[in-house]
């Protein structure tokens, strides 16, 4: 099960950005070892305690995980949407997610529009964007950010997000890095170069293989060149 959100410790410094770190090594662990699997339960809490108050959602959870998993029941979808890749449109991002059921939705028992998307620029600079849904994509832009190249998902110890599938199960954290890997203002073969010089190698926080590793799965990979190519064909 995730940590969910808490917001008992003093410090911003002891958990934010700790706990979103944290976040992210629980779903690459769960990525990693075999018949190892997560639930999110962000939607269930409400910032105060590491327990739910409402143990049924959890608990209905895990047991989709496991009758799909391990019971055989191959037609459940026990997970909420997953992030693959955000391709760029001009000023904004598009957004490509797996499981998504029936179609994305918003849990509009926490917000009636999506919340916790932020965009950054070529730098780095992340700025709060305003999300909405595109059949099954999001579209995420900022006032802020002109050019946008990069994304993230309830990167907070406070965010309790709202993204779900319409069978109810929420999406977890995510991030994808600046395409401009070598920061010159454009993405283009010099910022492939990086891909192809660390092509299968184990990456790790804070650098990413230089942020070669666009999709943070500690190895740059296919799932990186597919990043990398469908946001570069997507430049007007």
């Amino acid at each position: 099960m995730q940590i969910p959100p808490y917001f008992g410790w003093d410090t911003v410094e002891e958990a934010d950005p700790a706990l979103p770190h944290f976040w992210e090594a629980q779903t690459l662990a769960m990525d990693e070892i075999a018949n190892s699997y997560m639930v999110v339960i962000s939607d269930i809490v409400d910032g105060n305690s590491l327990h739910p108050k409402s143990k049924r959602p959890a608990g209905e959870r895990m047991a989709l995980r496991a009758l799909k998993n391990t019971y055989g029941f191959s037609g459940l979808l026990d997970s909420g949407p997953i992030f693959r890749l955000a391709a760029v449109e001009g000023s904004r991002l598009r957004l490509h997610f797996d499981e998504i059921g029936s179609g994305l939705a918003i849990n509009t028992d926490i917000a009636p529009k999506l919340t916790w998307f932020e965009v950054c620029d070529a730098d780095g600079n992340f700025a709060d964007a305003t999300a909405t849904i595109d059949s099954n994509d999001v579209l995420v832009s900022s006032p802020a950010v002109s050019s946008p190249v990069g994304v993230r998902y309830a990167w907070s110890r406070y965010a309790i997000g709202n993204l779900m599938n319409k069978e109810g199960l929420p999406a977890r954290l995510f991030r994808q890095t600046s395409l401009d890997i070598n920061s010159d203002g454009g993405i283009n073969f010099e910022d492939f170069d990086f891909i192809s010089r660390y092509w299968l190698s184990p990456c790790a926080d804070p650098n990413w293989c230089e942020g070669a590793d666009l999709n943070v799965s500690k190895s740059v990979d296919e799932g990186d060149v597919e990043i990398f190519n469908q946001s570069w064909i997507s430049l007007p």
